[in-house]
């Protein structure tokens, strides 16, 4: 019987061999595991007796003498239990022949299959920094440009709001644009550049008195006020903290999904004798049987479809049930979305075969004019989609109602498939928003500007997440 299922995956933070050594201490050194499993007669790690590849470990009582066996064998790490079945009694392999008396040779079919998922850390990350106010907000950063032509087309150097200059003052010419800046601190310097003179504290009668209509020239003595410019350095530094403090968090340490299997374990007709071995914690508590007085009047005919078959067999919304390798493309991709600000919402990822069967017949009953008593059965789906009396005659008109109610609740638009990427788990639906205009970084962790939808499906396909175009939720590893 199945175990059940979790609702979230278990990280594997405990590992050990599968026994203790005779004295009840836990192994150290793996040679001396290896050396107890020498004495068993078949089945040795690494290579079996032929020579070949041989990934199972073989333990019996020929190992007593290394191993404690009687507390059973342990799970090697922390897991899962996905699948286990315990015989009632041992099954009997030869039978035997008439007149020889029984020739027993008992075995087990009962195992317990673990699925492990190994994390990797994240790498720490440095701590982002304070914010810093923009350099602008402090007229102290402002300032100007002294430009190395009168026109102003080349930027020589930025000048600081309160930098003393000397300007050379001549006739008044309206329209002109620059001065010329015969020193930077004070009279004397040589002519070091052009400076407009909306940024200088001059005297608005500078240029205009009798000297200088005469054709003379002047110098004086200014500093730059105020300005057009904050401090190019400054501006840098905040540019690089603005860039430290939205940094993206860092996507998700790969993960490793690995099984392992137990095989040929006791019987249930062992442990009611060993009353000192400890139940296995996944075995149910407690088990319910139909008593043979029950009155249920169906009988164990099939239920007829219709819309309470929607809540059966659900798709699953969880990265984790997709194939190891597609989950961790997708979880690395949407971790770049959710860390550029975009955010993710996920509607399926891997759907069951048998909701995919009840999609795909309900919409041909309703849609295509099959006829419902041709449906073929399902193992495990014991639904009647023809509505049969109890002479077996079909009710067309409430199985083709019951199957529009059923296309209706399962808001189909397109014809299902009975096979898909979904039901291999290698697709996703997901619908994401706010990344149009946001930087994402690539699975390369290159930096892109998403301008358009076409820029967020390259980025998709970087993590090996393909876009298909016709479906917009629609993403799988192949792009259909």
């Amino acid at each position: 019987m199945n175990a059940p299922a979790k609702s979230k995956a278990i990280v594997a933070s405990c590992f050990g061999y599968p026994f203790k050594d005779k004295q009840e201490r836990e192994f150290t050194d793996p040679q001396a595991l290896y050396e107890g499993l020498s004495f068993v007669q078949g089945g040795h790690y690494l290579l079996g007796a032929h020579g070949f590849f041989h990934g199972g470990i073989h333990f019996d009582r020929s190992c007593s003498n290394a191993f404690s066996l009687d507390r059973g064998i342990r799970c090697l790490a922390d897991g899962e239990v996905v699948a286990y079945r315990t015989n009632r009694e041992y099954l009997d392999a030869t039978k035997g022949t008439p007149g020889d008396g029984p020739t027993l040779r008992p075995y087990s079919t009962g195992f317990v299959l673990v699925r492990h998922r190994l994390q990797a850390p994240t790498p720490p990350q440095p701590d982002k920094p304070a914010p810093m106010d923009h350099p602008m907000a402090d007229a102290r950063n402002m300032g100007t440009y002294l430009y190395s032509d009168p026109e102003g087309r080349q930027r020589a150097r930025w000048l600081r709001h309160g930098t003393p200059l000397t300007v050379e003052i001549g006739k008044y010419a309206p329209g002109r644009r620059y001065l010329r800046v015969l020193g930077i601190g004070g009279p004397g310097s040589p002519a070091t550049g052009w400076i407009s003179p909306t940024w200088l504290a001059l005297d608005p009668a500078a240029g205009t008195s009798l000297f200088n209509v005469l054709g003379f020239k002047e110098e004086v003595l200014t500093f730059v006020q105020g300005g057009d410019h904050p401090d190019p350095e400054r501006v840098a530094a905040y540019k690089q903290n603005k860039a430290e403090r939205e940094r993206p968090a860092p996507a998700p340490a790969p993960a490793l999904t690995l099984y392992s299997l137990y095989m040929h374990l006791a019987d249930f007709a062992d442990y009611r004798k060993q009353t000192q071995w400890k139940r296995p914690a996944w075995w149910p508590t407690k088990r319910y049987r139909v008593g043979k007085k029950a009155t249920d009047g169906r009988g164990g005919a099939p239920e007829h479809s219709g819309r309470q078959w929607i809540s059966r067999f659900p798709t699953s919304q969880n990265i984790n049930d997709l194939t190891p390798g597609f989950a961790s493309s997708v979880g690395r991709f949407t971790a770049a979305l959710t860390a550029s600000g975009a955010t993710v919402q996920v509607n399926a990822t891997h759907r069951p075969p048998e909701r995919a069967y009840l999609m795909h017949y309900a919409w041909r009953i309703a849609r295509e004019g099959l006829d419902p008593a041709s449906v073929p059965s399902m193992e495990g789906v014991d639904i009647d989609w023809a509505h049969a009396n109890s002479r077996g005659v079909t009710d067309v008109t409430a199985a083709r109602q019951a199957a529009r109610d059923m296309v209706d609740g399962y808001r189909i638009v397109f014809r299902p498939s009975l096979t898909s990427r979904h039901t291999e788990g290698r697709a996703i639906d997901m619908n994401i928003a706010g990344a149009i205009g946001r930087t994402i970084v690539d699975a390369t962790g290159r930096e892109r500007t998403v301008g358009s939808s076409a820029d967020l499906h390259e980025i998709g396909r970087s993590y090996g997440v393909i876009k298909l175009a016709t479906d917009p939720p629609h993403w799988s590893d192949d792009g259909h």
